[in-house]
């Protein structure tokens, strides 16, 4: 398997319809989407059984029996993922048409450098008004550059799509300290020093 594509999900079967059908409209199918769902109380799971039963993509469904708060879910995610790569991808998002194509292309183009110490690729997000949720509108970086996380960091104001290398996760978890840990603990930690291609590339939409 390539890519791995981690949701975690609480009360959000609505949205999850629609990123189910951008995850249909994507040519690349070398994919496996994995949801957790965090003990929802509505139409989450008759939702996504739906989805399996049509057998279109493959769909990773399990639903905790009590709330554990998203943290654990996504650690939950990642024992589970079995691509070379992971994008984490919450459930009120969705892929614009062919994105999977663009991270496979770029990944392809550079994979000598990705046996390396190329770890990742970050794209741009837009909320559903079309404002950048990703870079800063005055400081973009430059297109298809590769840069240490830490001068990444100097470009992204907020979300991206990080399509990143599963095994840097490997025997590391984030913190479960309570519901609402900060993952950017662990996210700061296993990307110091990594090198990123950059993209100004919209590959998803926020639907906030």
């Amino acid at each position: 398997m390539f890519l791995s594509i981690l949701t975690a999900s609480l009360d959000r079967g609505k949205y999850l319809k629609k990123l189910y059908k951008s995850l249909l409209s994507q040519k690349f199918k070398k994919f496996e989407w994995i949801i957790g769902d965090d003990a929802s109380t509505d139409e989450t799971e008759k939702i996504v059984k739906k989805f399996i039963n049509e057998k279109k993509i493959k769909i990773i469904y399990f639903k905790a029996s009590l709330h554990i708060g998203k943290i654990v879910l996504d650690n939950a995610l990642l024992s589970k993922a079995k691509g070379e790569f992971i994008i984490h991808c919450d459930s009120d998002d969705f892929f614009r048409k062919n994105s999977l194509s663009f991270f496979f292309s770029t990944y392809h183009k550079n994979r000598n450098l990705f046996k390396k110490d190329l770890v990742g690729i970050i794209s741009q997000n837009l909320s559903t008004t079309g404002a950048s949720q990703t870079y800063n509108k005055s400081y973009l970086p430059i297109e298809n550059k590769i840069y240490t996380w830490e001068n990444a960091k100097k470009f992204i104001k907020g979300d991206g799509t990080i399509f990143v290398k599963r095994k840097i996760f490997k025997n590391k978890k984030f913190p479960e300290v309570d519901f609402i840990s900060n993952e950017s603990i662990l996210l700061e930690n296993l990307y110091k020093s990594k090198k990123f291609i950059l993209s100004k590339k919209i590959t998803k939409i926020m639907d906030r």
